[in-house]
């Protein structure tokens, strides 16, 4: 804009006057002024062109290539991100003031152009303050820090860390983790990801002088059961971390009522475990808890729920075996006390409510079910239920593979006569059972049965078995009982029906805690879960409310558990629906802990790794100057014709 300026201020004027003599060489002249014209804006150009230059010279220190990422970054001599573990164990003894001590010192230690954030994990991370030059604020959240009930998950928070620099431009970038690197928060990382280039991970380990000595440190309740007379176990396992003996009671409360206590001896530095034997009779909820002396932290609470009955549907092939369904039924309602409401139904002709109100489903010898049938047993395995097959003589493989194959947890391929393989006469018998199976759990105590007596005179070979889990074999090897899950439940399939032309399976005396035992099997996924974690999320819908042990009322479909204790799912009218048992992690009673090298080790680039990014840094400052030098390679080139045009001009 100068030269411009400076051109139309200081241009010669030319004053016009006519001579008689020179009117001849007018047209001459004309010519002369317009070509002087033209060289005089190409002047002015040039000139403009060479100020414009030089004012990119002069800019240079504040002209450089620009990463389009760093739009919204902070820019600092120092980056600092502080990780700090708020996790259960944390919160034991004088761990919550050891922590923020240590954040606050983290804080203090920023001095000058510095730029620090803040990040708190327990089994999931959250961002506390974003990196920020206001010391002050991660200065207020670093004494504001206090440790919850949560797991823990170390490597998911220092990746957090690691993003949050990201967004911080800064020579020197850095995490201070402060923790006390329970083993077990360590054990969730996979290795498949490391620091980015530069940044230097510092470890500041916490000792906690716990108030308590003796911890729970494993629990184990069922959630569901059916209700029968039979007692169950509940157990929790203690730890003793002091240097004596101690011995302290463990209550069992049941509802508000206190049912048993016990006074337990723990060594030094050992553990001891306690089981109590309950019986279960209320239908629905039954919440309880185990408290160990007067700790707090010392209970672990818990919710049997009590199903009053299973219905079970069996439904019948035109072919089945009178005898077979007979012994069926009989098995499974005995008496009217019996666990189990059995309803039975051709399979051509059941209707879908019969289905619909079914835990589980006994196809016996059925070989094909109508299309409106098929989509029904699918939703009974898709909500939790259970299904069990058991083809017979009336079922074709190839028409039970395309009709119900897609159900089944394998494919039929043909009946098997015992003798095949065998000796003249011999029978097929069971020869392994899985007997950690929940099926078979029980039979391993003696007295409870014995599956060597059951013998088969045939039974179906299967294939495609290899995603199913086999819980009974024959003595050649090939699968009796195969399973899988379908949906949200578990399809099973038993290769041999029940008939005494196939087995003598109906005649044993195992044969009735068996089918039992695989009838609760089967249904207990119809009820939801009771026992949880704090840290994970609760479901809770849109036709319910839920109270968490403050007594808070909280309306959201979902709700994250922060606190141990019982969360009461209340309905639209104002009624108690479900109770959740939330505990923490039973991995923050544990005292292993991680090498603070080790996770370095695992999380830090090598040397190299910085290396390469310093010089790709280096070679984004050479590129720019290269630009420079084109720059004043034109600047020199401009001005030389410059001159060479001003001289042309100034000689018209």
């Amino acid at each position: 804009m100068v030269p411009i300026l400076i051109y139309f201020f200081t241009r010669q004027r030319v004053k016009q006057v006519e001579f008689s003599t020179l009117r001849f060489f007018a047209g001459v002249s004309r010519t002369l002024v317009r070509r002087k014209k033209i060289h005089e804006m190409i002047l002015l150009a040039m000139r403009v062109i060479a100020c414009a230059l030089l004012a990119m010279a002069f800019s240079r220190p504040f002209f450089a290539p620009k990463d389009p990422r760093e739009a919204g970054m902070v820019h600092a001599d120092v980056g600092r991100v502080i990780v700090a573990d708020l996790s259960g164990s944390m919160a034991r003894g004088d761990g919550p003031v050891a922590l923020r001590k240590l954040a606050q010192e983290a804080v203090a230690e920023m001095k000058g152009n510095a730029a620090v954030g803040m990040v708190g994990f327990d089994l999931t991370p959250t961002v506390l303050v974003a990196p920020t030059k206001d010391l002050g604020a991660a200065a207020k959240s670093a004494g504001e820090l206090t440790p919850g009930e949560g797991g823990t998950d170390l490597a998911a928070a220092i990746k957090k860390a690691d993003e949050l620099l990201q967004n911080v431009k800064s020579p020197k970038k850095e995490i201070v983790c402060i923790s006390d690197l329970h083993r077990s928060a360590w054990e969730r990382f996979s290795g498949d990801w490391k620091l980015s280039p530069g940044v230097k991970l510092v470890i500041k380990p916490v000792t906690i002088r716990a108030a308590g000595s003796v911890r729970i440190i494993a629990a184990d309740c069922p959630q569901s059961v059916v209700a029968d007379p039979s007692p169950r176990m509940i157990s929790v396992k203690l730890a003793n971390s002091s240097a004596d003996q101690v011995k302290t009671p463990v209550k069992l409360v049941l509802g508000e009522k206190e049912i048993e206590t016990r006074e337990v001896a723990i060594p030094a530095g050992g553990q001891a475990a306690v089981r109590f034997r309950q019986v279960f009779a209320k239908p629905g909820d039954n919440p309880g808890k185990i408290i160990v002396g007067d700790q707090s932290e010392g209970r672990f609470y818990f919710n049997v729920r009590v199903i009053p009955k299973i219905r079970i549907l069996i439904l019948n092939g035109p072919t089945a075996n009178s005898q077979g369904l007979f012994f069926l039924k009989m098995a499974l309602a005995p008496a009217e006390d019996s666990p189990f409401l059995v309803a039975t139904s051709p399979a051509g002709s059941a209707t879908l409510a019969q289905i619909e109100q079914a835990s589980v489903v006994i196809l016996a010898d059925v070989p094909s079910v109508p299309t409106a049938i098929h989509s029904a047993l699918a939703n009974v395995l898709n909500r939790g239920g259970g299904l069990l097959m058991m083809p017979g003589k009336g079922v074709q493989a190839e028409a039970f593979n395309n009709g119900l194959g897609q159900l089944a947890p394998a494919k039929l391929r043909r009946i098997m006569p015992a003798s095949e393989g065998r000796r003249e006469g011999s029978k097929a018998i069971i020869a392994k059972v899985d007997n950690e199976h929940p099926v078979f759990e029980m039979f391993q105590k003696p007295h409870y049965g014995d599956f060597s007596a059951v013998t088969f005179d045939q039974y179906w070979e299967v294939t495609d078995s290899q995603l199913c889990r086999v819980s009974l074999r024959l003595d050649d090897g090939r699968p009796m009982l195969l399973e899988r899950p379908v949906g949200a439940g578990i399809s099973m399939l038993m290769a041999s029906p029940i008939d005494p032309a196939w087995n003598n399976l109906p005649k044993r005396a195992i044969f009735l805690p068996y089918l039992h035992q695989v009838m609760r099997y089967l249904s207990l996924r119809t009820e939801r879960q009771t026992a949880w974690s704090v840290g994970q999320t609760l479901p809770v819908g849109v036709e319910f409310s839920l109270r968490d042990p403050a007594g808070q009322l909280q309306k959201q479909e979902t709700w994250t558990a922060r606190q141990s204790g019982f969360h009461t799912l209340i309905d639209k009218d104002g009624k108690d629906a479900f109770i959740y048992a939330v505990n923490p992690d039973p991995a923050e009673a544990q005292t292993a802990t991680v090498d603070p090298r080790q996770i370095v080790a695992a999380l830090e680039r090598e040397a190299g790794a910085s290396e390469n990014a310093g010089a790709a840094s280096a070679s984004l400052g050479l590129f720019g100057k290269e630009i420079w030098a084109w720059v004043t390679g034109m600047l020199v080139i401009l001005a030389l014709g410059e001159l060479f045009v001003a001289n042309r001009t100034m000689e018209q």
